[in-house]
């Protein structure tokens, strides 16, 4: 009753005072007294929640903003208040808002001015502007943003008494920062790593946030994509996110990564970053003498070195075994099938060497050539290859023996030789000769070919070639002419020795 009378002296009071030039006057607003200054329109709340003038049933949770809002009857009351204030938005904004924003609660300290609050008079809702809050501590009350028309909002309704007040906070930015990283070089064995970072710079929350890129030839996401996009949904003002990934080159080369961050509102970003992808570059080397003696064994050595900065996580070594070489000595990290033996070199740093030997004999003479390859997991394959002569070792064996000894003067003895080639080379080029001395006269010869003689020289015709552990053979017979301890020497020379083998024979002559 108190308060009806209240509004009623204020009621009847206001055509006078307005006359008068009176400076204020008492209105009640939402179950609490305020003063209405006419120059300065402002109001004074100190209570909350009548009945009479409150807009809506008090609130509890944040359903019960949704409800006001799902509440048929009082969409034009909402309509009509923000009219009267003269709100430009979009009412449509507004109602949306309301049903499906994030509400928060919040306190409305002692002192806060409000633009506008509503209210109701004679049932009718209204808005009263400059409204403070003059309680005697902060209010319980629920807000949520909205934009509408390139404008930020916030709506704020108290608690005890549904009445609501919109606050304009400028203009609605839209803005996102976008920031790629990486380093100026990579390897194309361990991908290029990229740092991206979105960020939102504006005043509004950005929805559905989209990041893609179109990634240049060669280039690929680790699950094999060349057009890849990343969905991050809202990032609220002020905040960001950062996604780390890597990409794979199929190829040394430079190369321009470029991202577009785009959103809901209509804002576009492109950033990029250019890098440097570089494989490491291996290099095989193979060291064999030039010659091999044959049936000796020799050390065969591959050394491969990686030629750049970039390390190779994995270097594989196949070498071709020709036939007839044997492998005395094969390393723990080898493998051998058939002709192909395969070396693990494993990871190789930058600028690296690893050296493989092996012990190798070469039964069959001729030359022999060894191919080699290198692989690694990232870089181009490398082959060499090195030949060796295997060459047999010169021996011979000049066997020279008489049939009959000791002999009487006027008396014959045969001579017979015999020379075996025993080394593992042919013997070119023999030349065999035989010296009688003085006490002794040719008497005949023959052989593996012909014999001449001349004075006391018997010389047996060159042989061309003497293959291995063959043998060529002659009987010269010889007349004793006077006693003597006689030497009947045999010279033999071929390409094979630079100095003549001798062989004497000692015949008794009596």
């Amino acid at each position: 009753m108190k308060s009806l009378a209240r509004r009623q002296i204020a009621a009847q009071s206001l055509p006078f005072l307005a006359r008068a030039g009176a400076l204020a006057l008492w209105v009640l607003f939402g179950g609490l007294l305020t003063t209405f200054s006419l120059e300065a329109e402002e109001h004074r709340a100190t209570r909350l929640g009548d009945p009479a003038t409150r807009f809506a049933p008090p609130l509890v949770t944040s359903e019960d903003v949704r409800a006001r809002f799902r509440d048929q009857k009082l969409r034009p009351d909402f309509a009509h208040v923000l009219k009267l204030w003269g709100w430009e938005g979009d009412l449509d904004d507004f109602f949306n808002a309301g049903l499906t924003a994030e509400i928060s609660e919040i306190k409305i300290p002692v002192g806060t001015k409000m633009v506008f609050m509503s209210t109701r008079r004679n049932h009718e809702a209204i808005p009263l502007r400059n409204v403070i809050w003059a309680g005697k501590e902060p209010v319980g009350a629920f807000s949520f943003d909205f934009i509408s028309k390139h404008r930020r909002y916030r709506c704020i309704i108290p608690k005890p008494c549904s009445n609501f007040f919109v606050e304009d906070q400028g203009e609605a930015l839209a803005d996102l920062q976008l920031v790629l990283s990486s380093p100026p070089q990579s390897s194309l064995c361990t991908g290029i790593p990229i740092t991206v970072a979105i960020t939102n710079t504006g005043n509004i929350p950005l929805s559905k946030v989209r990041l893609s890129s179109t990634l240049p030839n060669g280039l690929l996401t680790s699950d094999n994509q060349v057009e890849p996009v990343w969905n991050l949904g809202t990032i609220p003002p002020g905040e960001g996110r950062q996604l780390s990934m890597t990409i794979n080159a199929q190829t040394a080369g430079r190369y321009a990564i470029p991202v577009r961050a785009q959103s809901a509102e209509s804002t576009n970003i492109d950033a990029g970053t250019t890098i440097e992808v570089q494989a490491p570059v291996l290099a095989i080397d193979c060291r064999l003498p030039r010659e091999i003696p044959q049936g000796r064994s020799t050390k065969l050595c591959l050394v491969v070195t990686n030629l750049s900065d970039i390390s190779e996580p994995s270097a594989m070594v196949n070498l071709t075994i020709p036939e007839g070489a044997n492998l005395n000595d094969i390393p723990a990290e080898t493998i051998l099938e058939g002709h192909q033996l395969r070396w693990n070199v494993g990871a190789l740093n930058g600028h690296a060497s690893r050296e493989l030997c092996l012990v190798l004999n070469q039964a069959d003479q001729g030359s022999a050539t060894f191919t080699s390859m290198v692989t690694g997991s990232c870089s181009k394959p490398a082959m060499t290859s090195c030949s060796t002569k295997i060459i047999g070792i010169p021996a011979v064996l000049l066997e020279v023996i008489d049939t009959v000894d000791p002999i009487l003067v006027g008396e014959s003895t045969t001579y017979e030789i015999r020379v075996l080639n025993q080394g593992f080379g042919p013997l070119t080029n023999i030349h065999v000769v035989c010296r009688l001395p003085k006490s002794q006269q040719f008497v005949s010869g023959e052989g593996i070919n012909a014999v001449t003689q001349a004075d006391n020289v018997v010389t047996m015709e060159v042989i061309p070639v003497l293959e291995p552990k063959t043998t060529a053979s002659w009987k010269i017979v010889i007349k004793a002419i006077a006693e003597d301890d006689a030497r009947f020497r045999v010279e033999l020379v071929s390409d094979q020795f630079q100095k003549p083998i001798l062989e004497d024979e000692s015949t008794r002559q009596y």
